[in-house]
Parts: C-alpha cells; structure tokens; sequence
C-alpha cells in the first residue's frame, strides 16, 4: 500500500519565490551530487584496483610462499570469528578516504568531522532521487501553503531554523547514543519540511489533506484533516525512533521529530503575513468604547442574530423580530459555536456579527477591527465564501478601511469558487495598493498573473492600465 500526499483545501495553485527557489537549489545541488557520484565510482574503483595489484605483488615477492599459506590460514580463521582481515580494513581506509572527497560527504552534516557550512548545505542535498521527490511531495503540501500564511522573508527564516532544530536533535540523538562517530554524512531537507509540518498542523488544523493512494493495481484519492494524516505521522516518526536508536535504518527520524516540534512551536507563535498587517485599536481605549456600547441600545428595533437553521435576510430579520441584542452577544455565541466544534454556525453567527458592523459602522466601528482580527486568525476553520471576502472588502474600501479591504480582497482572490471575483478582487487589490502605497510590490506580481491567465479580456486590459499606474506612481 503507497499513500502520499499532495495537496491541501488550502491551496491556491501558485508556488511563491521562496519556495521555488528551495524546489530548484535542492534540484540543482542533486544534479551535481549524482554527477559527482558517478566519479567517486571510479575512484572506487581504481583504489580497489590498485590494492589488489599491490596485494598481488606482495605475494609474488614472497618465493617461499609461506607467508601467502600465513595470510589464507588467517583469512579462513577471520571468516570463520565473523572478523575483518587486516588486509581488507585497509582497503576499507582507502575506499571510506575516496569516500570523503564525495560532494554528498562535502555537504552533507557529518558529527565526527563538523563544518559550519554543512548546518545549511545539508538541507539542500539528497541522498537520491526517490528521496529528493518524496521531500518535494510534502514540501509542497505544507511549505508553499506556509510561505502563503508567513509571506517571504518569515517563511525562509522559519523554514532554516527548523532545519537547525532537526540537526540539533538528530545531534543529541546521537551523542546520547554514542553513534556521533559514525562518519555518514546527513542530508536532506525532511528536517526543515517536518518543521513545515508541525507548524501547518497548528495554523491549517481543520483544513483537509489529500491523498494519492495506490493498493494492487487500483489507487485513488481521499481526503483527512491535517491534524489526523499529520499527527499519526508524527506518532510514527517517534515510534521508528525508539526502534532506532541507533540510526541503523538511515532515516533520521529524530531529525524530523525535532523539526516538527520547532515548526508547531513557531507556527503557535508567530502571526500569519495577514495578522501582522491588521493594526487593533489601543486596548484602553476600545474597552472605554465597548463600555459606552453597552449602555445604550446597539441595533435599530427589530433586529436579532439568526439561529442556524434561519436562512432569511438580515433585512427580513430586522423586519420580522424585536429582540436587540449588541453586536458582541452575536460575536460571544459564534466563538462559543466554535469552540463547540459547530462550524457550521459559528460561520453564520459570526458573518451575521461583521455584516452588522459593516452596515451600522457608526455605532460598532469600536467592535469590527477587533471581530475582523480574530476571524482572520480563524479563517481557516470558518472557511468563509469568495463572495463573502469580496463583499467585505467593497464595504471597508467605502468605508477607507483600506488596509483591511486589501486582506479580503486578497483572500478572495486566494479562492478560485468564481473566475469572475477572482479576477475583480486581484484588480480591487491593486487599486487600493496603489492608493494607499502599502504592499505596493504585490501590485506588479498580482497584475502579471491576470495578464498571464487573460491577455486579451477585460481584466489583462485592466492589469495593463493598473501596470501603468503603479509606473505614473513610482515615477511620482
């Protein structure tokens, strides 16, 4: 049974800079390494070679031949102890030097002949190519979706200190078991990928894995929650661990238990891309207003939150009931959903609530900053509609929440349910980048891609005219 996976609910279809320019070192180093490997074969080899020619010599030289019938008789005695011949260690010595001119050994994170640069280079390279792939596979299933959540420069750091996590692990591993000395170079970018991981498994918890899976002659795909494919993974990663303490089997499984934990440690603490960019009111100050909020009534008569089930418009609601809760007695009871695991109506509470806010700006504008805050860290549970993002976000830009119009632009634009929203959300976007002067380098990126997918539409000629304005922009 083969099961591996390679997507997520979560993916957009692009792969950002960061991670192709992993993707392609790790390919290009590889290429190298199996070149290289190839003249390592021959110096194998001719030292081979070269040792029995000098073996052969000695033994011709010796005219009694006694000391040839010596070396058989102490050959059948090693053989038959399970020892090595004397001779032969040293064509061992000979063939383990070849072996450290090898690029793999050179790069690679050797315990017993430590170099600073090999801490980084050895999560470049692959030991071959099945294991490059089956890196790449989850690479791209929890990396690319990673440098989505963190954005370039947090997402490489990140990324490169899981490695360091993964190495030091595998260290204490192996001086905890005497195995430090061993000499086997470690390679590889699992270290790093586990890190990836773990901190998808606790920023994407919800979200669904999918899989390939090939039994026999038949295969097909299925789907699991990250937290269930992810965490038996990681189960099984200590698991083989404690069956392998001395890394006998060549996988470094305490490499990925210590990236993986690193990862989900970092991934609890450092805030999406997103997150980073929404600013909150000063706390004082929205607890003054969310106390002046209370006093009063904060809905126009009529109005109420709809339980699950009620599917009508918030116009008919407001017609059809006179119950006038606050804003944040709808918010309290989808967070109470949520926590409930009722995803269902916790999306619709807590829609219900930012549509409120959105409509009555006046009287919530002290609640909505911090309600957008709280369902953007959420966002991957709730799992909001294109069209929802894309409402939102023509709301804030008339309300000159620009900031925060961007990031449901953006989220729309991230989902693909309407070619149509996708397209006016990247252009929506755009527009308010260049307006406002924030995230402009996104503008260029964004606008080449709708130029790329519909040169010849409405929105390429768009793309061309918004391309022409971040120029006039830049130029002024």
């Amino acid at each position: 049974m083969f099961i591996i996976p390679f997507s997520t609910d979560v993916h957009d279809g692009r792969i950002r800079l960061a991670a192709l320019e992993i993707i392609g070192l790790c390919l290009i180093v590889h290429i190298f390494v199996t070149v290289d490997n190839k003249r390592v074969e021959r110096d194998i080899v001719k030292a081979t070679q070269l040792w029995e020619r000098e073996r052969a010599e000695k033994m011709a030289a010796d005219s009694t031949g006694v000391n040839a019938i010596l070396e058989m008789e102490k050959m059948i005695e090693n053989y038959t102890n399970k020892r090595i011949p004397e001779s032969y260690k040293e064509l061992q010595n000979r063939i383990k030097e070849v072996r450290k001119t090898s690029l793999i050994y050179r790069l690679g994170l050797v315990l017993s002949d430590f170099k600073l640069h090999a801490l980084f280079t050895s999560m470049f390279t692959h030991a071959g190519w099945m294991h490059l792939i089956g890196n790449m596979f989850f690479f791209y299933v929890c990396g690319v979706a990673m440098e989505q959540y963190w954005g370039y420069w947090r997402f490489l750091i990140i990324y490169l200190g899981c490695g360091l996590a993964a190495h030091a692990a595998f260290a204490g591993m192996s001086f905890a078991t005497n195995t430090f000395s061993s000499g086997i170079p470690l390679v590889g970018a699992s270290g790093a990928i586990a890190g990836m991981m773990g901190a998808f498994v606790l920023t994407h918890f919800r979200v669904n894995v999918k899989l390939f899976y090939f039994i026999g002659f038949r295969g097909g795909v299925f789907e699991l929650p990250a937290y269930a494919y992810l965490g038996f993974w990681f189960l099984e990663q200590i698991f083989y661990a404690l069956m392998d303490t001395n890394h006998s089997s060549g996988v470094a499984y305490t490499a990925h238990i210590g990236g993986f934990v690193a990862g989900g440690v970092l991934g609890k603490l450092i805030k999406s891309e997103d997150d980073a960019s929404v600013v909150n009111p000063p706390l004082a100050q929205r607890q003054r207003e969310r106390a002046a909020e209370a006093g009063r009534s904060s809905f126009p008569r009529g109005f109420y939150h709809a339980p699950a089930s009620d599917e009508r418009t918030i116009e008919e609601i407001a017609e059809g009931e006179r119950e006038t809760p606050s804003v944040i007695a709808t918010e309290k009871a989808g967070w109470e959903a949520l926590e409930r695991g009722d995803v269902a109506q916790a999306r619709q509470r807590l829609s219900l609530a930012m549509n409120t806010s959105l409509q009555y700006p006046d009287q919530f504008r002290a609640d909505f900053a911090n309600l957008f805050t709280n369902l953007i860290k959420q966002r991957d549970r709730l799992q909001f509609s294109q069209n929802e993002y894309y409402q939102w976000g023509k709301r804030l830009d008339a309300l000159k929440e620009y900031k925060f119009a961007i990031i449901c632009f953006d989220f729309a634009a991230f989902r693909d349910e309407n070619a149509h929203i996708q397209k006016n959300s990247l252009l929506e976007a755009s527009r308010l980048r260049i307006k406002t002067g924030y995230q402009t380098g996104k503008v260029r990126r964004d606008m080449e891609y709708l130029l790329g997918i519909d040169p010849d539409g409405i929105a390429g000629s768009q793309a061309r005219e918004m391309l022409g304005q971040l120029k006039e922009s830049t130029r002024g």
